[in-house]
């Protein structure tokens, strides 16, 4: 008759383990069982297309301009005096007692041509900004070259004119040089240009 230990024979009466099997005779491994190996989530990098769409070449990047300020609003009842503006508007009704309400022009293009004055002067305003900037860079690209322009201004006026070169003295100038400061235009009297002491004593 086999013998089992104390342990092994209070699992059999009670019934835990039956004693034809032996399945609390196996031995249970000691070691846990190896994990199997994770494969990178990073994906493998691909080549570069060699032959890329002729039809859809890449485009550089362009990072958008800076939007410019208006000097004026666009729409015309916004920006000018609305005395004005309801003057020209309310000119042919009954109550207007003004002048201009029984002339046969004014009474009928007045409100038309206020807004085309009001169009026609932002556009000079635009202008006279746009011919500034252009100066500026003139005066810049063309400051070094001062002799070549007055010579170059001495020889229209001969071929213009017909004066004698010898005539002539041309002196390039202006009021605000490069750096925005004012310049000096004020040039001494020619001595021979000057009029005798004794003409102002008379």
């Amino acid at each position: 008759m086999k013998k089992f230990t104390l342990l092994e024979d209070i699992l059999v009466g009670y019934n835990f383990y039956p004693r034809h099997t032996s399945a609390y005779l196996v031995e249970q491994p000691t070691t846990a069982p190896t994990k199997p190996e994770t494969e990178p989530d990073t994906k493998p990098e691909t080549e570069p297309d060699d032959d890329p769409d002729p039809f859809h070449p890449p485009q550089p990047i362009v990072e958008p301009k800076p939007k410019a300020i208006k000097v004026f609003k666009e729409a015309y009842e916004d920006e000018v005096n609305p005395n004005t503006a309801n003057f020209w508007k309310d000119i042919r009704k009954k109550e207007h007692k003004h002048i201009f309400s029984k002339h046969p022009i004014l009474a009928l293009h007045g409100d038309d041509l206020s807004k085309q004055g009001y169009e026609h002067h932002k556009d000079i305003e635009f202008d006279s900004g746009k011919m500034m900037h252009l100066m500026m860079q003139i005066q810049k690209i063309e400051g070094p070259h001062k002799e070549e322009l007055e010579e170059l201004a001495k020889k229209i006026i001969v071929e213009i004119y017909g004066i004698p070169k010898e005539m002539l003295q041309a002196d390039l100038t202006r009021n605000t040089d490069i750096q925005g400061e004012q310049g000096d235009d004020s040039s001494e009297p020619d001595p021979d240009e000057q009029i005798p002491a004794e003409l102002l004593k008379e």
